[in-house]
């Protein structure tokens, strides 16, 4: 945990090839699609792109708002003048759709975009974008939030994460600040120091997606996660799941101070290995089948069996509860 918060500093002053010097003179496709007069006000701008574009932003503080939409086009706002704007940096050239795109800001006090656009400059930013992209957004103070998109990879070091609709995958980091998703699905990778995080209606669009999340200083609270493949960490926070277990689903869940508790429904088929330690319990609603050691000098210990044993569950907590109940 010590390298930790160097190497998301690190993450987030990656700058993209090119966010921070001037312009190359190569043309670059700036198509103003039916901008109104409202954006050009705002420092509004607008690129045609192609359905799965990858749009990229590195900035040092302020709102970030991603809205996914159904026209392969993206569209850039923010609430001053001329500090926002577009650059194409897929390397096509003529009128083919863009298929990677950045987004530059710059300083109120510079002259022109091209001479102070790095992740150093701080904006409110909304972005539209085609659904089926793919959102790549680094900042270091500020909350992001990203809605029907295909794809959010979002790094923040001090902020809010907020996640709906994503289609393909998520992968979330947050040293400060909390994590929200609902209604996504694809491959889940969640991660914060000091922050809660919180996950509804999400599952997998193939059999390798797994979800993962993990929080230093922070509860994790799950709500009908359907992937086979689940994992959860908490250092000095406790965490819960509600739902119904996937069929040959693996659950993984490990806090050293806090809590564990799954909220399953009567009809659950599980197989189960708790741990705790002498400081600790463990509650089951189930009439589990014991099926191994049930004792330790230094721990306590459930391995059983409920129904057909259709699901895996390896539920460990040092100095808390693991508590199975029954809905």
């Amino acid at each position: 945990m010590k390298n930790a918060l160097p190497l998301f500093l690190v993450l987030c002053l990656n700058l993209p090839p090119g966010a921070g010097s001037a312009y190359d003179s190569t043309p670059h496709r700036f198509v103003q699609d039916e901008t109104s007069a409202e954006e050009q006000e705002k420092g509004g701008q607008t690129i045609t792109t192609t359905a799965s574009v990858l749009v990229t932003l590195c900035e040092n503080g302020g709102a970030v708002t991603v809205r996914g939409w159904e026209r392969n086009v993206v569209s850039v706002s923010n609430n001053e003048n001329n500090r926002v704007r577009l650059r194409v940096v897929d390397g096509a050239g003529g009128s083919a759709p863009a298929t990677k795109v950045e987004v530059l800001l710059s300083d109120s006090r510079s002259e022109g975009i091209a001479e102070r656009a790095s992740c150093n400059v701080s904006a409110d930013i909304e972005l539209n974008v085609p659904r089926g992209a793919t959102i790549d957004v680094r900042t270091h103070s500020g909350d992001v939030q990203v809605a029907e998109v295909a794809e959010a990879r979002i790094k923040t070091l001090s902020g809010r994460i907020d996640v709906r609709g994503a289609s393909k995958g998520i992968d979330a980091k947050s040293t400060s600040g909390d994590i929200d998703i609902r209604e996504s699905s694809g491959r889940v990778s969640l991660r914060t120091i000091t922050g809660d995080i919180e996950a509804t209606n999400a599952g997998a669009t193939s059999a390798g997606d797994a979800f993962e999340a993990e929080t230093v200083s922070g509860e994790i609270t799950l709500n009908r996660v359907t992937h086979t493949n689940v994992s959860a960490t908490s250092v000095t926070g406790g965490m819960s799941m509600t739902g119904p277990l996937a069929r040959g689903g693996r659950y993984e869940f490990k806090s050293s101070t806090g809590d564990v508790v799954l909220n399953l429904p009567a009809d659950a088929s599980f197989r189960i290995n708790a741990r705790v330690t002498t400081a600790g319990t463990i509650i089951t609603d189930f009439p589990v089948r014991y099926t191994g050691e049930q004792s330790a000098p230094s721990a306590q210990r459930l391995t059983g069996v409920y129904g057909s044993g259709d699901a895996l569950l390896n539920l460990v907590s040092y100095n808390g509860t693991v508590h199975l109940r029954r809905n």
